[in-house]
């Protein structure tokens, strides 16, 4: 009995420094531009990801204050999902002031969320910020149209998949 109560012993021991050393993976660091873009980030990443955002809800996501503290956030980020369609070109100043080789545009790190989405309200003319509150590219308003979350989380999804992942600074798998 007590030799079977010393190989428990022993064994849990053995277990428990074992679990002790395991260094559980890293997180996929993800930055958005938007809260509604952020929640499906969270949403897709469950447990595999650190999700933050830049814009507050309280904010005209067309004029966000770019603040120090962004360019902190998105220093550390192995992904930025921004809006596109204009409604976040202050986030190039931010990305600028991150100085994260991960974001910068054209790098596999970035995600237009609103690539291979239907646009509405596409002017036929010639429009730009001065006449107002406009949109030259579009109504960059889609994640507020419920049927098209599942199209821009897909989407994001596919461009995020093992290039963005394999690009950063960490190895990560992707299901």
């Amino acid at each position: 009995m007590r030799e079977i109560l010393a190989r428990i012993v022993i064994a849990s021991v053995a277990l428990v420094t074992a679990v002790s050393t395991v260094v559980a993976a890293p997180k996929l660091r993800v930055v958005a531009t938007t809260p509604d873009l952020a929640a499906f980030a969270q949403a897709v990443g469950g447990s595999l990801a650190d999700v933050d955002v830049l814009g507050r809800g309280t904010q005209n996501m067309h004029e966000v204050e770019v603040r120090p503290s962004l360019m902190i956030k998105l220093r550390r980020a192995d992904v930025l999902i921004e809006n596109g369609l204009e409604l976040d070109r202050w986030v190039e100043l931010v990305v600028q002031g991150a100085n994260n080789p991960n974001v910068v545009r054209g790098s596999a790190g970035v995600i237009d969320a609103s690539r291979g989405i239907p646009v509405l309200e596409v002017p036929s003319v010639r429009v730009d910020r001065s006449m107002g509150d406009v949109h030259p590219l579009g109504n960059p308003h889609y994640t507020l149209d419920p049927a098209l979350v599942p199209m821009v989380t897909q989407a994001s999804i596919a461009r995020s998949s093992s290039e963005t992942v394999r690009s950063s600074s960490r190895t990560w798998k992707t299901p």
